[in-house]
């Protein structure tokens, strides 16, 4: 009786084990079918990335660019948005914490912003860093308001702030391009006696005072200042007298009232050869070139110093690619990746006018053919107002001064508005 029963319980643990096995062989091809289904799936998967465009000009341009990629990377769909105020939708899209896949930004404050509130994904790692300039990768460190580990942007296209210029009309005066404040001040002054319009000035809008401002404030003064005046440990009116003096003295060589002309009204003379120079950057090209598309123009660095070695041009970036959610990292790379390429980077800087932040022999503009050994020699510095938060009003500030010609005033309120703008920041670095 005892055997049986023990021959009977060996038979039906034997069974049991083959049952067990059993399933556990199925359930092992189950997921791994399950998991071949998914892979295929995902490999087949469409995924959408948006990009949030600040530089609404260029929109006609990325466009055909995303187009092309789009072809190339069927899996992967784009869609661009270039709102008109894209930096109040971008913040107003982190509250509601559904942010842009990439945001396209320009190198100012306002990305200093977002890399200081831990909004931008950190791709250190990514290979294509290693393209780019280290002159604009350091530019770009430069604007951080507390320094982070990190890397959190591409920079991919620069600007340029200085002198455009009619060659034609330099060609049959005989004028020369000057590399020196003396020359220049000589030039204008020749300018004039040959019964021509050195500057057109376009002071009904605040702003367009900035870029000769930008010129010579960052020749003249350390990039150190912002954070010196931050930490308490310097003013902005112990360096600003010398760019303020400077900028006042070239109003001698505008035309009569140059507070009632806008920017539309400077372009538009300056196209038609009312002026033999305009103080702009690059960006008033398409504009001018919209009045006058064959106007022979050209561009030169603003001589600020008298030693023309030191002199750097004034060089800020204009387009600049940052992560901002990690969600489909790989494919926002494989995009920035394709930006990269030489082919699609002549063809950016070529219909934008625009200078390469990538390494490698790429054309300049011809209309910037002057300041080329700038660019090649990297002496470049950024714009002194990429560093000015939104709110301070820096171009009324500075178009008050030149109105009223009161130093004083214009420096202590420079000192003044700055504080009121950066409280927040000053009161976390003085802590």
């Amino acid at each position: 009786m005892y055997k049986d029963y023990k021959k009977e319980d060996k038979h039906l643990k034997k069974q049991w084990i083959r049952i067990i096995s059993f399933i556990m062989m199925i359930c092992m091809i189950s997921m791994v079918s399950i998991g071949c289904g998914r892979s295929n799936q995902d490999s087949g998967k469409k995924v959408t990335i948006n990009i949030l465009n600040y530089k609404r000009e260029t929109v006609d341009i990325l466009q055909k660019m995303i187009d092309k990629f789009e072809k190339e990377n069927p899996n992967i769909h784009i869609q661009m948005d270039s709102p008109s105020d894209a930096m109040t939708i971008l913040k107003t899209r982190l509250v509601k914490e559904n942010p842009p896949d990439i945001a396209i930004l320009g190198g100012k404050r306002s990305y200093a912003d977002f890399v200081d509130a831990d909004t931008i994904v950190d791709i250190s790692d990514y290979k294509g860093l290693d393209k780019v300039k280290d002159v604009y990768k350091d530019m770009a460190k430069q604007l951080e308001l507390s320094k982070k580990k990190g890397t959190y942007c591409v920079p991919y296209a620069a600007n340029a702030a200085g002198v455009l210029y009619n060659r034609d009309m330099f060609k049959k005066y005989g004028w020369k391009i000057p590399e020196t404040w003396d020359e220049f001040i000589s030039l204008c002054k020749q300018i004039k006696s040959d019964g021509e319009t050195p500057f057109y000035f376009m002071l009904k809008d605040s702003w367009t005072g900035i870029t000769p401002w930008n010129a010579l404030a960052a020749n003249l003064t350390s990039t150190t200042i912002y954070d010196n005046v931050n930490q308490g440990k310097d003013s902005f009116s112990n360096h600003y007298g010398e760019p303020a003096k400077k900028l006042k003295e070239l109003l001698n060589y505008g035309q009569k009232d140059p507070f009632a002309y806008s920017y539309n009204d400077g372009t538009n003379a300056f196209s038609k050869g009312d002026s033999a120079m305009l103080l702009t950057g690059n960006f008033a090209i398409p504009q001018i070139r919209s009045t006058n598309p064959d106007m022979n123009l050209g561009a030169f660095t603003l001589p600020v110093l008298n030693d023309a070695s030191k002199t750097k041009l004034v060089s800020g970036i204009d387009v600049m690619f940052s992560v901002m959610k990690a969600d489909h990292k790989k494919e926002c790379l494989k995009f920035i990746d394709f930006m990269l390429q030489d082919e699609n980077v002549v063809t950016y800087m070529k219909q934008s006018s625009s200078v390469s932040c990538i390494k490698g022999k790429f054309p300049i503009p011809d209309d910037l053919k002057e300041m080329e050994k700038y660019f090649n020699n990297n002496r470049v510095i950024d714009f002194p107002d990429h560093h000015y938060p939104a709110d301070l009003p820096a171009g009324d500030m500075i178009q008050g001064y030149l109105m009223n010609n009161d130093m004083k005033t214009f420096l202590n309120k420079f000192d003044t508005e700055w504080k009121k703008s950066n409280r927040n920041l000053i009161r976390k670095l003085q802590k």
